[in-house]
């Protein structure tokens, strides 16, 4: 997703682990298009999902601006499948056992 790096790592912080309440950190990304219910829901679900599930089994979320390198970390890794359009992540999901 198109966003800070900073406010990224503050959502992710909550969908993984809880931190944070998600509207101020949804607010925190930059763009007044994002400030909606209906970005907040998602990042919701994402919290819920990650719950119970072990650290490295965790849906991550991360962004990038428009001119950035990749992804983060995770692009390219074994185990690591980006979704969402184009090359910007709305989300890496592990898929199989290599972890993060």
């Amino acid at each position: 997703m198109e966003a800070s790096p900073s406010a990224a790592r503050a959502l992710d912080a909550y969908v993984r682990h809880g931190t944070g309440d998600p509207e101020r950190l949804v607010a925190r990304l930059g763009f007044w298009t994002w400030r909606t219910k209906e970005m907040v829901n998602p990042v919701e679900w994402l919290r819920a999902h990650n719950r119970d599930l072990p650290e490295k089994r965790r849906v991550r979320f991360v962004a990038r601006t428009p001119s950035a390198a990749p992804i983060g970390p995770w692009e390219g890794r074994e185990g690591v499948r980006a979704v969402g359009s184009s090359s910007k992540a709305v989300a890496a999901f592990p898929s199989g056992d290599g972890g993060w």
